[in-house]
């Protein structure tokens, strides 16, 4: 006789939310990385152009309108970098909700996936001592054959 686990469907359900969240998760980290290395770019260049900012400064001549031009591009570049890095707040805070998700989806599949084996366990004792019972009776001298 084989073993029929009665909350397969409900396992099989289980496993599959796991399996989806798993690749939320992924995409999720995805996302954030994509945001976190658009934040670093724009905090380089933002960077780059303080420096040229700072070399306009040393140097003798100024250009009014190329100084003007690096002030403007700074804050621009200042904006820019405030929204992304709200966008890689929003991104961790997703993230940290999908966490949240796949844990949930995982404790569910692995309590289900315990029961199931659990019963399995029982079952093949429960198989393997009617075995040794109808051996026991088969092997008893006092048993009549039909």
């Amino acid at each position: 006789m084989m073993f029929q686990f009665r909350l397969e469907s409900v396992l099989k359900l289980r496993q599959y939310e796991r399996e989806r969240q798993r690749q939320s998760v992924v995409l999720a980290r995805e996302r954030h990385a994509e945001f976190a290395a658009k934040r670093d770019a724009i905090s380089q260049s933002r960077l780059a152009v303080i420096k040229e900012l700072r070399q306009m400064n040393r140097d003798d001549v100024w250009v009014v309108d190329q100084v003007n031009l690096r002030q403007n591009h700074i804050e621009i570049l200042n904006q820019g970098l405030l929204n992304a890095e709200a966008d890689v707040v929003r991104a961790e805070s997703q993230l940290a909700e999908c966490l949240k998700r796949l844990i949930s989806a995982d404790q569910a599949a692995c309590a289900l996936e315990r029961l199931a084996e659990l019963q399995r366990t029982e079952f093949h004792k429960n198989e393997a001592r009617i075995e040794a019972r109808n051996l026991e009776d088969i092997a008893r001298p006092d048993r009549r054959v039909a």
